[in-house]
């Protein structure tokens, strides 16, 4: 007779030595498992805020792009503004000259 192979079904011992080895490798397991999990919480929330930082940066960047913008605009505007009230003026003033020199010319005749 010859056993080619065989089966363990069962190992205890009387001082629970083996089960005690197990709950110590289970307890390791346990607290890597927590260590882990916190750990990628705290980078899960480092993320977070470093692209809240970043959101904060670029919506900061446009707006003061925008009101950059609006104020070129309204400094050409009142540039156009300027020029249009000039070129008014000059022909208010042309126009009360040649009635005044309308008026002497009459006066003369």
């Amino acid at each position: 007779m010859e056993i080619v192979s065989f089966t363990i079904k069962d190992v205890s011992d009387d001082h629970e030595y083996l089960n005690s080895l197990g709950k110590k490798r289970t307890a390791e397991v346990k607290r890597d498992a927590r260590i882990g999990e916190a750990e990628a919480e705290r980078d899960a929330g480092t993320m977070e805020a470093q692209a809240n930082l970043e959101k904060m940066r670029k919506k900061f960047e446009a707006e003061t792009e925008i009101a950059n913008s609006q104020r070129a605009f309204e400094l050409r505007k009142a540039e156009f503004d300027n020029q249009v009230n000039a070129e008014k003026a000059k022909a208010n003033l042309a126009g009360q000259l040649q009635k005044v020199s309308k008026k002497r010319s009459d006066c003369r005749d």
